[in-house]
């Protein structure tokens, strides 16, 4: 008897120690997917190019210094090159000089890599090889903020105010404005205040039907990106007739497939105008990821859904808070309840 009580002790035991073992297993794996979640969710899309420039040797300038100018320069073309391939339209060869100028300052904001860098003398010069991959999200946002994506075919009416001492930027407002696609009518909004401050810092006061907003910066470019970034941010999108739509998709069986695919549908930039992973959760049925999706073209973002993903035998919910966005259930995609 007392045998027989200690073998159920020692079963009772075993499945214990077993049931312990099955839960720090199953913590283990939640732990490695929330990591893997997490750099996921930190991840920005890139597309590299090759690229290939000849830069001209300056006056007094080491073959070092060159080679390191010569760099630099790669960085602005690639930059520059996935800048024009985002904007919808093309721009006119002023305003492309001008872009191509505003990015040499900051391209190097937007590199996320480089590789296979060679340089090949040539006649007073270098010509540099280089792999550059540029973070296609940043510069998107950044050309937002600009407001050059949304201006590429029209200019956007605006009244300018400046307060005393500001001649000496007129010059640089020139630029900006016509980068931005910006024409400045006296008496129409949105309306932009300009004043200089103590110790050489620019305040700013921003007008529209749309908000009002006000900043500071000693760098009067930022200053410039922040205050018409907020307004287009507002009024850019609705201009081009886009809808938010909420995609949540449930089945995905690991992290790297949900991150193959966000890459991919940065891409879809003929009929995605904006999409950001926003949620990623582990469930019973697998992964669910749900993105945030802005677009003119509901039903052809809906086919390309169902044909990308239907094959994969996942689950795609669409959800629109917008009520004036005629969502349709596909083959593949179902409505998600309000």
């Amino acid at each position: 008897m007392l045998r027989h009580i200690s073998q159920d002790q020692n079963r009772n035991t075993v499945k214990t120690m077993k049931r312990a073992l099955v839960r720090r297993c199953l913590a283990c794996l939640a732990q490695i997917v929330g990591l893997l979640i997490v750099g996921l969710m930190g991840v920005s899309p890139a597309l590299a190019a090759d690229i290939e420039l000849d830069v001209l040797r300056m006056e007094g300038e080491s073959q070092q210094q060159l080679q390191a100018r010569a760099l630099q320069a790669a960085f602005t073309r690639a930059v520059y090159n996935e800048a024009l391939d985002l904007l919808p339209g093309q721009l006119q060869p002023l305003r492309s000089e001008l872009l191509y100028s505003f990015l040499s300052n900051r391209s190097a904001k937007y590199i996320q890599g480089y590789s296979d860098v060679s340089n090949e003398h040539i006649s007073n010069g270098v010509r540099i090889y280089a792999h550059v991959a540029v973070n296609r999200n940043a510069l998107k946002k950044m050309l937002q903020d600009l407001g050059i994506l949304y201006t590429v075919d029209a200019f956007l009416p605006y009244t300018l105010s400046m307060g005393q001492g500001m001649g000496s930027i007129g010059e640089q407002i020139t630029r900006l404005q016509f980068l931005s696609g910006l024409s400045s009518i006296h008496g129409v909004k949105p309306r932009l205040t300009l004043e200089s401050g103590p110790q050489d810092v620019w305040s700013g006061h921003l007008e529209s039907d749309a908000g009002e907003w006000r900043s500071r910066s000693k760098d009067l470019e930022v200053l410039w990106l922040t205050l018409w970034g907020n307004y287009f941010s507002r009024t850019g999108m609705a201009a081009r007739g886009n809808k938010a739509m909420s995609v949540q998709v449930v089945g995905w069986k690991a992290p790297d497939d949900i991150r193959i695919f966000d890459e991919e549908l940065q891409t879809w930039e003929h009929s995605v105008s904006a999409a950001e992973l926003v949620d990623v959760s582990l469930e019973a049925g697998g992964l669910t990821a749900r993105w945030q999706i802005l677009t003119d073209k509901v039903q052809e973002v809906q086919q390309a859904l169902d044909v990308r993903l239907a094959s994969q035998g996942l689950t795609v919910l669409l959800h629109s808070p917008d009520a004036a966005l005629d969502v349709q259930p596909t083959a593949g995609s179902q409505l998600a309840a309000p």
